[in-house]
């Protein structure tokens, strides 16, 4: 179906066939766009085909990393690699190797039409040469600490090592003088073989293989050997090196393989970590299985580099030392005319790469002397047999570490290089590991600025240890700390090489700490950093763990800040309304330092010092904030909003004045009204004269009455301007013999006058 098609809608089923159908087209289409082209293809390959030759290749797919391939991830494997061989021409390949758990397969390209297909196939990732490796051809016991793990019981009991070399003749008394593989049971310490590249029918047809089996059973004299021959005559092909990988991975668990020992490799010096090779994928594999993999550096005198697949990274790469003074010693390219324990010897290749350096040179086993990385190497893969029965359950970095935290430090005269050299004895006594792995062992901080490193990669956690951060403890390492003053404690993981977690308790037991604060990425990158308030005299505990189980060197800082808090107290204003114009903040902070301020909405208010200017009807948004001083830490921000109320109007107040009242005229009526209508009060100024009660005033006293009448105003209107009258208060009438009448007061005469005089006006006209 192209992809422009459409599909005509027969039935549900139909339909929903040819929907799927082109998802899948889309798919492929987004996988095809996203790997256009292998990311690598060795130019020998091209080469070879252009001389008419056919090379034999491993092709790398592109896949997951896997750690251990589920039955759902072999069968999506298995069904890949079906694939890319069903896509090639058939006439111009042959397929050598399938592989049970790596993204691998080894082909042999009779034609270039066949490196055409793989180059265009966005299934494939990379294609390498299938190169050839050569083999890389009693003090040293004691130099390592090897009687004192006999001594304590350890001595690789329980666990086997992969031997990937010639192969290993088991009939050999080193070996236990063994009949067949495994027999006797028992006694026989080759309990497994297998022919990774083309039979030879010989048990070690060069005895290389056997020498290797043989040292690392001298470090692991109770361990296992398994037997993986994967050389031909000439040399070990990479396809059948990685084979024997592969066999190795999906046999593990049958033997409690625990370490691959590969003591093989090319001539070439390189002086950084090989990334394209097919061995990346494969050790990887294993180091993701559970296997150390351990691997010659080469004997080549490089001193910038080393072979491959030594080069690899998350590969043990193992240079060899002398483990005595032995005298002058000649080799093939190079001499050494002194010797010493722990002497780098000529021979040796040397560089980055380089991880561990071991007991190689005029070592004396089963009456053979043997000298080369190849035998430095299988004393790591022994020692790693030796640990894993110490600690089990220790992944593979964790025994790298073991390795490597433990052994005293060797430098490499001829380029300066420093390396640990294997020291089995202190890394069974656990050299290396933190003392402040447990929380009762915590390291102690003083005054109020510090820094610490560590490593949490051998570090454990307790029973009920708490979750740091919310992560449950994998491998924690703990601090303690005491405040010498009171202040703001700031403490951050910058500088650690991984993904940290922190967090800061108080309490004495683990039982009953209390949480006081906890980072996982706030720091640097990956790293934490948290900040809290701390109490002098008062003691902290501080735990730093990886994120999920991670692990690297941690580097603590711890800083104190002696400095006093301060907080603000901002009220609010209550009732405001724009015809106000401004009005004055009054904000304090705890410290007595003046308050800055700040609007946060300029439309409706501005402030000027502690003046707010009112604007416009609408929310205003006032910041206040202290910045501190070398006595006071910055006061948190306080943020106060308050509405503007629109304008009210303006109104005014009508007060008539009163006539004169007699003192005896009785309570007076007052007449003010205000213009919005809303009601008046009133308020004698002269209270020694009158009083008012409501709308009336009481009259105490001859002389001059004053009343002010006002109104406070409300939302719509604004207060009126007070208005004042006055009228007086005369004396009572003078009072005859009474003849029943009863006299009106004079006001009440006045108006009658008035009335009188406009009825005769009236009756005039």
């Amino acid at each position: 179906m192209a992809l422009g098609s459409t599909c005509s809608v027969m039935s549900p089923r139909s339909g929903l066939s040819c929907l799927m159908a082109m998802i899948g087209m889309l798919v492929s289409c987004v996988g095809a766009a996203a790997h256009a082209a292998p990311r690598h293809i060795d130019a020998d390959v091209a080469a070879a085909l252009e001389r008419g030759e056919a090379p034999r290749v491993i092709v790398e797919l592109t896949d997951d990393d896997s750690v251990l391939m589920s039955s759902t991830v072999q069968r999506r494997r298995d069904t890949m690699k079906a694939a890319v061989i069903a896509a090639l021409p058939a006439d111009r390949i042959s397929v050598r190797r399938r592989y049970r758990t790596m993204p691998l397969l080894a082909l042999t390209l009779k034609h270039a039409d066949a490196l055409r297909a793989l180059r265009s196939d966005h299934r494939i990732a990379a294609v390498y040469m299938d190169k050839q490796r050569k083999a890389i051809g009693a003090q040293a016991l004691p130099l390592i600490g090897q009687p004192a793990a006999v001594s304590a019981g350890y001595q690789g009991a329980g666990t086997a090592v992969a031997v990937l070399d010639t192969g290993v003749d088991y009939t050999l008394a080193p070996f236990g003088a063994c009949t067949a593989v495994g027999v006797p049971a028992g006694t026989c310490r080759v309990v497994a073989a297998y022919e990774a590249a083309v039979e030879d029918n010989a048990r070690d047809a060069d005895g290389h293989g056997s020498k290797v089996a043989m040292t690392a059973l001298a470090v692991a004299p109770q361990s296992s050997i398994v037997a993986i021959d994967v050389f031909e005559p000439e040399g070990a092909f990479d396809s059948d090196v990685i084979e024997g990988m592969d066999w190795a991975i999906s046999q593990r668990a049958t033997y409690n393989i625990v370490a691959l020992n590969l003591s093989l490799g090319d001539t070439q010096q390189n002086a950084s970590a090989c990334t394209l090779t097919p061995y990346v994928a494969a050790v990887r594999r294993a180091r993701n299985a559970g296997l150390v993999v351990v691997i010659a550096a080469g004997n080549d005198s490089h001193t910038a580099g080393v072979a491959e697949p030594a080069c690899v990274a998350n590969a043990v790469a193992v240079g060899a030392t002398y483990d005595a003074n032995v005298g002058q010693r000649a080799f093939g390219s190079c001499t050494d005319s002194t010797t010493a324990a722990d002497k780098v010897t000529c021979y040796s290749n040397s560089g980055e790469p380089l991880d561990l350096f071991a007991p190689g040179s005029v070592l004396t086993l089963s009456g053979n002397t043997l000298d080369g990385t190849s035998f430095a190497a299988p004393m790591v893969a022994g020692a790693v047999a030796v640990l894993k029965q110490r600690f089990p359950l220790d992944t593979p970095e964790q025994i790298e570490s073991r390795l490597k935290l433990s052994g005293p430090a060797v430098t490499d005269t001829r380029n300066g290089l420093q390396r640990p050299r294997l020291a089995l004895g202190a890394a069974l006594a656990g050299a290396g590991t933190e003392s402040n792995d447990a929380f009762a062992a915590a390291r102690v901080l003083g005054g109020a600025s510090a820094t610490d490193s560590g490593s949490n990669t051998l570090a454990s956690s307790e029973a009920g240890e708490p979750a740091h951060d919310g992560i449950a403890a994998t491998r924690s390492l703990w601090w303690v700390w005491t405040a010498p003053a009171s202040g703001m404690l700031t403490l951050d993981t910058n500088g650690s090489n991984f993904d940290t977690m922190l967090a800061l308790y108080t309490g004495s037991a683990l039982s009953s700490l209390a949480l006081l604060a906890s980072d996982d990425d706030s720091g640097t990158g990956a790293q934490s950093q948290l900040e809290t308030v701390v109490t002098a005299g008062t003691t902290y505990r501080i735990a730093v763990d990886g994120f999920n189980g991670t692990t690297g060197n941690i580097v603590l800082n711890l800083a104190l800040d002696e400095r006093a808090e301060q907080n603000i107290v901002f009220p609010s204003p209550g009732d405001v309304w724009l015809d106000q114009g401004s009005l004055a903040l009054e904000a304090l902070a705890s410290s007595g330092l003046a308050v800055s301020y700040a609007s946060i909405t300029p439309a409706t208010c501005s402030v000027s010092g502690s003046i707010a200017t009112l604007l416009a009807a609408g929310t205003c948004s006032l910041t206040a904030s202290q910045a501190g001083n070398g006595d006071w830490f910055a006061a948190a921000s306080v943020t106060l909003g308050f509405t503007i109320k629109p304008a009210r109007g303006s109104q005014t107040i009508t007060f008539p004045i009163p006539p004169p009242f007699a003192v005896d005229a009785g309570p007076v009526p007052l007449a003010a009204s205000a213009s919005s209508g809303l009601a008046v009060s009133y308020l004698s100024l002269t209270p020694t004269v009158c009083a008012t009660a409501g709308s009336q005033a009481s009259l105490l006293a001859t002389g001059t009455c004053t009343v002010q009448a006002s109104q406070p105003g409300n939302d719509v209107w604004l207060a009126a301007i007070p208005v004042s009258v006055s009228f007086a208060v005369t004396a009572a009438a003078a009072t005859g013999p009474s003849d029943g009448d009863v006299p009106l007061p004079g006001w009440a005469l006045a108006s009658l006058a008035a009335a009188l005089a406009g009825s005769v006006w009236r009756r005039g006209r």
